[in-house]
């Protein structure tokens, strides 16, 4: 299994780069203890130089721009399998982790739960 990006989160992670001048920039993904469920996502922007050699790479391509995003190996354990999406709404804009490794979750969804 691997970690995905839906199409509309590529996107917006694309523009964030764009928008902020993070061309040499690449998402790192993973998890913290912590929220109410337990372990919280985290996604950030990091250095190429901050790559660590027991990372899980995932290369993604969209709009003539590739996204790299890398995973630790302890997060991977936690996200294996993980699609990540984007919405936006009138009232609200998230990223959303449908992770099939979660056994629960909180209403935000930005923790989660494994057994």
């Amino acid at each position: 299994m691997a970690i995905t990006l839906t199409h509309t989160a590529l996107e917006h992670l694309l523009n964030v780069i764009s928008e902020n001048n993070y061309e040499n920039k690449l998402v790192r993904f993973g998890i913290r203890g912590g929220s109410c469920a337990g372990l919280e996502y985290i996604l950030d922007f990091i250095d190429f130089d901050d790559i660590n050699d027991d990372d899980n790479a995932f290369q993604f391509e969209g709009n003539d721009q590739i996204l790299l995003v890398v995973v630790d190996p302890k997060s991977y354990l936690f996200t294996n399998g993980t699609v990540i999406d984007y919405q936006k709404t009138l009232l609200d804009s998230k990223f959303i982790f449908n992770n099939p490794l979660a056994t629960g979750g909180c209403g935000c969804g930005k923790s989660f739960s494994v057994d």
